[in-house]
């Protein structure tokens, strides 16, 4: 009987250490970041993932002005995925059309006006939230870009 009951423990043991596996803490590298005075609101954070590059914008929520929240959304580019946000957002400064991407976690939509993009996340329980507004120079900067004015045409 006490046999059994020591193949049970040791077979339980080993069940449950199968299950648990240490990982990584995983690495990230900030491309740029958008400050308002004092404030940081936006950063754009790369970290690699499964061989992936993934970008993480962390940004403060400007829905609710009295609360202190963050938010994040994420992508892993897939070939190009950056580049073509940045231009995409940028082109938009000229446009002024409003434009809607899907992100990995949810929707991010851009609304443009006198020289300026906001954008509105919506995650996947339809949450919104809201970033401040952000010129072309820090958009530039929030990528990691010096400002270059034909980027923007």
């Amino acid at each position: 009987m006490k046999g059994i009951l020591l193949v049970i423990i040791a077979l339980y043991t080993a069940n449950i250490s199968a299950q648990l596996s240490k990982k990584d803490k995983p690495e990230f590298e900030q491309i740029g970041f958008v400050k308002n005075g004092a404030y940081e609101v936006v950063t754009l954070l790369k970290s690699v993932v499964n061989e992936t590059d993934c970008y993480y914008f962390s940004f403060k929520d400007f829905k609710y002005q009295l609360l202190d929240e963050s938010e994040i959304f994420h992508f892993c580019d897939e070939g190009g995925d950056l580049d073509y946000l940045f231009n995409e957002v940028a082109k938009g400064f000229s446009s002024k059309e409003s434009q809607r991407f899907d992100v990995a976690d949810g929707t991010v939509n851009f609304l443009y006006t006198a020289g300026s993009v906001k954008f509105f996340y919506t995650d996947e329980m339809g949450i919104e939230s809201e970033s401040s507004w952000i010129t072309k120079k820090k958009w530039a900067a929030l990528f990691g870009r010096t400002y270059n004015k034909s980027d923007f045409e």
